[in-house]
């Protein structure tokens, strides 16, 4: 059996915002040694998630140059239904995006691609 990072159950694109839902699997990678006892979606693997969710809205890969403002508000477990919302900034140059499962905002930050992605 191939594991998979997530499952992208839902993707809608209007004018530049891209929205859906995705769900994290039980055996995803994400959660290998984080934390054995009590796993835990690790913001590193968020932030892949949202270029991930980008490059497929795109049909392009994206590369990110730099992160700002990024806040993890509350855990994320295996098995998570994650809402989600990408839209551009273009005053500052970013992109913003939102998760959120049906508890609490999950994260919410901005990032700026390389010059070479979409």
């Amino acid at each position: 059996m191939t594991r998979s990072d997530f499952d992208l159950l839902e993707l809608d694109t209007a004018e530049g915002v891209h929205a859906g839902h995705f769900r994290i699997p039980q055996d995803s990678p994400f959660f290998d040694g984080h934390f054995p006892d009590s796993p835990l979606l690790p913001g590193v693997a968020q932030v892949r998630l949202v270029t991930s969710l980008l490059a497929a809205a795109c049909k392009s890969p994206v590369r990110v140059l730099t992160l700002h403002r990024v806040k993890f508000s509350s855990p994320v477990r295996p098995g998570a239904i994650i809402d989600f919302r990408i839209e551009p900034l273009p005053a500052k140059g970013r992109i913003a995006w939102k998760f959120s499962d049906a508890r609490a905002e999950v994260s919410t930050g901005e990032l700026s691609l390389a010059k070479n992605s979409p």
